[in-house]
This record gives structure tokens, C-alpha cells and sequence, in this order.
């Protein structure tokens, strides 16, 4: 696939031409916004409380197996330790991320989180 270098970009391609499902999109999407969260902020307190990170973490590694068995045929020494289905389901559930309702946008709303995990106030 021909993309720039972005990585909302690479991602939105990636869904575009169905190399990736829509729940490894959601995943990938939630990692991007807490890797910019990370990335922006860092030398001052992140937005988003640390738990988020710690669920983004745990959402890489499901998200890379999830890759893994759809591209590829070789087993990966490390384990899940949420499935796909519950990485998500803390992501709009606990956390209260909204997934943007506009087609154009395949992300998740980043100002959606619920306020017990968002260091803005």
C-alpha cells in the first residue's frame, strides 16, 4: 500500500482496503490517540489518566497477535491478556470513548473520555 507517513493515515488505508478488520481498526485507532496523547504532552502531565495508557499497552500486544493471525501463520511467544472483544469493550465501556459517526473519520472522538480518566480538569 502506498501511504505518507502519518500513522491516522497508514491506519485509514489499511481499513480502506480491508487488510485490517474493524475491530483491529478500533484498536489501532485507540493506540494512535494515546500514543499522541504520550507524544504532545509528555514533558507535562498527559491528558489521559494512566490506566488508559496501561490498557493502550495491553491493546498493542492483542492488536499485534490479532496482525499476526490474520497475515501471517507463526506462533508469538506472548500472550494476549484481554481478547480483542474486551480490549474494546473497556475502550468504549469503561473509558467511554465515542467512535466518531462521521465516515470520513475511522477514529475514536478523543476529547470523549469519561472524566474520571481525563487530567484536563
Amino acid at each position: 500500500m502506498s501511504i505518507d507517513e502519518r500513522l491516522y493515515n497508514a491506519i485509514k488505508t489499511a481499513a480502506d482496503a480491508d487488510e485490517i478488520t474493524d475491530s483491529q481498526l478500533k484498536l489501532a485507532q485507540f493506540i494512535r490517540v494515546c500514543r499522541n496523547d504520550v507524544a504532545h504532552n509528555f514533558s507535562y502531565d498527559t491528558e489521559y489518566d494512566f490506566r488508559v495508557h496501561d490498557h493502550a499497552a495491553i491493546c498493542a500486544v492483542t492488536l499485534l497477535n490479532s496482525l499476526k493471525d490474520s497475515w501471517f501463520d507463526f506462533h508469538w511467544y506472548v500472550e494476549n491478556r484481554l481478547s480483542v472483544e474486551n480490549c474494546i469493550r473497556v475502550i468504549e465501556g469503561e473509558f467511554e470513548f465515542e467512535w466518531d459517526q462521521d465516515p470520513d473519520e475511522l477514529t475514536y472522538v478523543k476529547d470523549s473520555l469519561a472524566p474520571k480518566y481525563d487530567n484536563r480538569d
